[in-house]
């Protein structure tokens, strides 16, 4: 029943306990950025959208329901997300709209295009978005994944298994065409020791300061919707520091834009697999 093009999103967002900008709630929720992958019926994919408001002490919220709406509102095409997170944001943002004292011009329009997308109190929109997790945790089982759904285990894992992906992402067909980041041609199935390598280890470090297994212990203390976002939520509030260099400011922006990026991308490879094997 999914209807073409297919449009992958994914958010990263922000609760902190003091929050950044003014009128806001302890650990509110702040939508900064999402990124967007469209498929078409003949396999093609794009990097369509993104999206990253991160200026200190704007309130990003509002604005990225509108840009949501957007990337979105083309077509009526099928939407995906992976796990609870993006419904729970958008119905939160729902609401906040709906209390806002001073809501914007367009606030009936934002909560129509949240409520045709989402679900909520057991209804569900007539576009409501599709969880690519929900069905890899009925329908995907591999070892590698250590019965976990998480995209982060799911990925390295049909790298491993599917010929498909091998054959798609081996040459570097991915690049400046695809991708609204990468200015060069990139093969995200590499070989390192003999196996399929972790497309996520192929990006450079988003933080020079912070290793690896520091950044991974961030997101396995995070609730289980909001894993794989913590190094996000830690670089969003080191951009809200007004005395952040400039250089180091783009550096943290860029660096997101190619996680967020790569989350998207990392949805539709799942769909290539699964039509490929279908």
């Amino acid at each position: 029943q999914w209807c073409y093009p297919l449009h992958f999103i994914d958010f990263e967002t922000s609760m902190a306990a003091i929050p950044f900008t003014k009128g806001k709630r302890p650990y509110q929720i702040t939508a900064f950025q999402f990124s967007h992958h469209e498929m078409h019926e003949d396999g093609t994919v794009r990097h369509r959208d993104q999206w990253l408001l991160a200026t200190p002490g704007r309130d990003p919220n509002f604005e990225f329901v509108r840009a949501l709406k957007t990337a979105l509102g083309r077509d009526q095409g099928s939407v995906f997300r992976w796990a609870a997170h993006e419904n729970t944001v958008l119905n939160q943002l729902r609401t906040e709209l709906l209390e806002a004292m001073e809501p914007p011009a367009d606030r009936d329009e934002l909560v129509t295009f949240i409520e045709t997308i989402t679900s909520r109190d057991g209804a569900a929109g007539p576009r409501n978005m599709v969880d690519l997790c929900d069905l890899s945790g009925r329908y995907f089982f591999h070892p590698l994944t250590n019965g976990s759904a998480s995209l982060k285990k799911v990925l390295p894992a049909l790298m491993q298994c599917s010929t498909t992906l091998r054959d798609l992402y081996s040459v570097q067909g991915y690049g400046p065409d695809s991708s609204l980041n990468l200015r060069e041609p990139v093969a995200w199935w590499q070989l390192q020791d003999g196996v399929a390598a972790d497309p996520y280890s192929l990006l450079p470090p988003l933080f020079d300061d912070i290793e690896a297994d520091e950044q991974a212990a961030l997101d396995e203390s995070l609730p289980e919707e909001l894993r794989d976002g913590g190094a996000a939520m830690v670089a969003y509030a080191r951009l809200q520091a007004e005395d952040l260099p400039g250089e180091a400011r783009e550096s943290i922006e860029r660096g997101l834009l190619r996680y967020c990026e790569l989350d998207t991308l990392a949805m539709a490879m799942v769909v290539q697999a699964w039509r490929a094997w279908a």
